[in-house]
């Protein structure tokens, strides 16, 4: 094995040093990911607008990086003012993350263990995973420091997800993304404990979600219990549609339960006046098209005629930490199917 980690790293800096003419944009690899708390209440549904406003600055350098990286693959919307986008580059660049073992941390500036900080960590982290994905389905060979990098990112998230629930404790939307996290790493790499952890992950929704489709991890939300159903849904499809890649069909009780699940959101979307009553709050928040997008790419078979009556029909599907243009990665993801079959 060292020698072919030799053979791997000697291939790609050969690579690096022909790609070395090319002038590649700068992003640093930023080592810690923190940011402060911006929910004013215990019950995370009020936000606090001025420390929110602080929250995006701490995530523009991340999200910075992910645009370009995505846009270098995808190719560039209208709208995007970046330049110099190029797979070569992009490829190059994370390279440079991994090498750096960038997001290993989490602190603030006391010191202290950032909880938005490991929040985003773990969002981020399924960014990257997706970037790799797409990357080398369009025939580009990892850096050497990738995977390894990765591994450690998304190992981290499994094993801290593991112990919070053995201590008893209650999952929701972020164990979802974990699980879509570690299935994405399982299809890069074929590591068995990721997909045993996307399989945990996925039997726990179907315990865990009632049968009028909701989930109390997200009913405890108040105000934001549509925002966080949605959220949770959004995590559940993205899981599924790379399960379907690992060759994991959908059983009569998964699509049933899932169903579920996008009705309840539907129906609130329309008239959210019974989530509110169950969440004991006056109203709900309502979403904007970012609560559509992976909808729209990943659950068009699951979502009923509130969707398409109240719901907004949205021609942006970008998630960044999705992997850039859903559609497009919808395509990558089939393409990863097919040549697991071969």
């Amino acid at each position: 094995m060292k020698h072919i980690a030799m053979v791997l790293l000697l291939l790609f800096s050969l690579s690096a040093k022909a790609q070395s003419g090319m002038h590649c944009p700068s992003y640093p690899p930023v080592l810690n990911v923190s940011g402060p708390e911006f929910y004013s209440d215990a019950r995370g549904s009020k936000v606090d607008p001025s420390k929110e406003a602080e929250l995006d600055k701490d995530r523009k350098p991340i999200n910075d990086f992910l645009s370009y990286e995505t846009q270098s693959l995808d190719g560039a919307p209208s709208w995007s003012k970046l330049t110099g986008l190029s797979p070569a580059c992009a490829n190059l660049l994370l390279e440079k993350w991994a090498a750096a073992d960038a997001m290993s941390t989490t602190v603030d500036a006391n010191g202290n263990y950032s909880r938005e900080g490991g929040v985003d960590k773990g969002e981020f982290t399924r960014g990257m995973v997706m970037l790799a994905i797409k990357l080398k389905s369009q025939g580009l060979d990892l850096g050497p420091d990738v995977a390894p990098w990765l591994g450690r990112l998304v190992n981290g998230k499994i094993e801290g997800d593991r112990k919070h629930l053995a201590e008893g404790n209650r999952e929701g939307n972020l164990y979802y993304e974990d699980g879509a996290t570690a299935a994405g790493y399982a299809l890069l790499t074929r590591n068995e404990n990721a997909n045993a952890f996307q399989n945990e992950v996925w039997r726990y929704f179907l315990a865990s979600v009632h049968d009028d489709g909701y989930l109390d991890s997200e009913l405890s939300r108040g105000s934001r219990a549509l925002i966080y159903h949605d959220r949770a849904l959004s995590m559940l499809l993205s899981l599924r549609e790379i399960r379907k890649s690992l060759h994991i069909p959908d059983t009569a009780e998964d699509r049933a339960r899932l169903k579920s699940l996008s009705d309840l959101v539907g129906r609130a979307i329309c008239d959210p006046q019974e989530m509110a009553a169950r969440a004991h709050v006056p109203s709900e928040e309502p979403m904007g098209d970012w609560g559509y997008r992976v909808q729209q790419a990943y659950g068009a078979d699951l979502m009923n005629e509130d969707w398409q009556t109240c719901g907004i029909k949205t021609t942006n599907l970008i998630d960044l930490n999705g992997g850039g243009d859903l559609i497009k990665m919808h395509q990558v993801l089939l393409s990863f199917s097919n040549s697991m079959t071969k």
